[in-house]
């Protein structure tokens, strides 16, 4: 006889297997644009890759800040579903 709630936990696992691996690639955006925006800045010549290090360089911060963010409201929302009466 087949498990009714089977499906639905399977369901359930899918979605958080894609929320996290989401999540993931939210965190990866602000290092590795910060790499690029490095590796632009060193391996050009004559510092033609100033204009775009120092004009980029504060979108590192708000790629990092919005990582920071949305860690916080995950962590958030964990800690609520955590004290919910059951």
């Amino acid at each position: 006889m087949k498990d009714p709630h089977a499906a639905n936990s399977r369901a359930s696992t899918t979605n958080r297997l894609t929320a996290n691996k989401q999540f993931v690639r939210q965190i990866w955006i602000a290092p590795t644009f910060c790499a690029v925006l490095t590796a632009i800045k060193l391996l050009t010549p004559g510092g033609a890759g100033d204009p775009a290090y120092f004009c980029f360089l504060p979108m590192c911060f708000v790629f990092a800040a919005s990582a920071q963010a949305a860690t916080h409201q995950r962590l958030a929302r964990l800690e609520q579903l955590a004290d919910a009466p059951r």
